[in-house]
């Protein structure tokens, strides 16, 4: 069973599969899924693509497998790999292409192997590791915009999390989060980072899973809603042949639910944070959909209204138009939701794509053409009239790209 990030999409084809594909019965109360036939695939509609730095040349870092942070004018990302370390890197990008490395891990104790989008809180910018640190089970860092780098966490200390795959999320003030492993049954947790006056952190575990029909395994960040945090985990949430995932909510004062485990006919291992859109939740799932019963599927986008309702909005079919394998969060703009999957499209490289609510789904951009980047795993931005994004592989020296689309 893969329990790492990292490992989920170096083995991407997806053989990730932390749960089993097994048994796809329909929860009771859940909507059947719509039939491909009747699926609304539009015909693509290119953008045009740009890229603004290619990774992989010197000691800028490689494979970048997070999205942007758009911070005072200026993006801001992390790269799996590279730089002076060999641990990855923080970097800094101009909307000119001018590119920096704001600080390359690989000092002992330091983090190592950064997989999650920064976060900005109060100026500073705050991130995880997903190794590293002083038990080489990955920590918690803020960096400040010109370089001013601080270790805040180390986990892997008793009954503690590890191995943190997911962005930070500011509420009240503090900092929450997830790992995918540890906690009291081994299975990942919820965790509160505290930050105090003088720059140090105390982290309080909230919530550990892997209890009965509790979700496992979490990969994904959380969003907050009325003062209340949303996230998915990639296993759990049901018996060990159906446990492909949930989506759950949880409280500052640590009280979890689960509000729907997923069947695999309606999406399984969801890797992505959900987002919030006219009241209703919408998210991916990396497998699952209505080819689950033939093999993994090749994901889903699915929304969640009224609490604990689920419905497939679009099951991608894999193919040579529509992408497959989504791993990255959604963001809705002017009433649609905007995407990545890690694979497929024209070139096999994944694609970008938008779907309405209703389902209308329109890949807009293939990855994988020529010097192209390829594998986006990380979540496109908006701003202005482009979106920002990184993919993972590809580009002129193979180590990824950041690519700007416009309309």
């Amino acid at each position: 069973m893969i329990k790492s990030v990292g490992q989920c999409l170096r083995l991407f084809g997806l053989a990730w599969m932390a749960v089993s594909v097994g048994a796809c019965s329909t929860p009771q109360g859940a909507s059947s899924i719509e039939p491909l036939s009747n699926v609304r695939l539009q015909v693509q509609r290119a953008l045009t693509e740009h890229a603004l730095h290619n990774f992989g040349r010197g000691k800028d870092g490689y494979a970048p497998q997070a999205g942007l942070l758009y911070y005072d004018h200026r993006f801001f990302g992390t790269t799996q790999y590279g730089g002076t370390g060999g641990n990855g890197t923080i970097f800094e990008l101009r909307s000119t292409g001018v590119t920096r490395t704001l600080y390359s891990f690989g000092k002992s104790p330091d983090g190592a192997e950064p997989v999650a989008s920064l976060v900005e809180l109060k100026g500073a910018l705050y991130g995880t590791t997903e190794y590293g640190g002083a038990n080489r089970t990955g920590s918690v860092f803020s960096i400040s915009p010109d370089g001013k780098y601080s270790e805040l966490y180390s986990f892997g200390s008793g009954g503690d999390g590890a191995n943190p795959a997911a962005s930070l999320t500011a509420l009240g003030g503090a900092l929450y989060g997830t790992t995918m492993n540890g906690g009291k049954y081994g299975e990942g947790t919820v965790y509160k980072v505290t930050l105090s006056n003088t720059g140090g952190a105390m982290e309080t575990v909230l919530h550990s899973f892997g209890f009965g029909s509790d979700g496992a395994y979490p990969a994904s960040g959380m969003i907050p809603l009325h003062n209340v945090l949303y996230g998915t985990t990639s296993g759990g949430g049901g018996p060990k042949s159906e446990s492909h995932g949930t989506v759950f909510r949880v409280r500052p004062d640590g009280s979890e639910a689960v509000l729907y485990p997923f069947d695999c006919v309606h999406g399984s291992a969801p890797l992505a944070a959900v987002v919030v859109m006219n009241a209703t939740l919408y998210g991916t799932t990396s497998q699952g959909g209505e080819a689950c019963s033939a093999g993994s599927g090749d994901g889903t986008v699915f929304a969640l209204s009224s609490g604990t309702e689920e419905h497939v909005v679009h099951p991608f079919a894999g193919g040579t138009a529509d992408g497959d394998d989504p791993v990255a969060a959604l963001i809705g703009w002017r009433g649609k939701l905007y995407g990545t999957t890690y694979t497929g499209g024209v070139y096999g490289g994944g694609t970008v794509f938008s779907v309405t609510p209703g389902g209308d789904e329109v890949p807009l951009h293939p990855f994988g053409n020529g010097t192209d980047g390829n594998h986006p795993a990380g979540a496109v931005v908006h701003v202005g009239k482009a979106f920002y994004g990184t993919t993972s592989g590809g580009g002129l020296y193979g180590g990824g790209i950041v690519y700007k689309l416009t309309f």
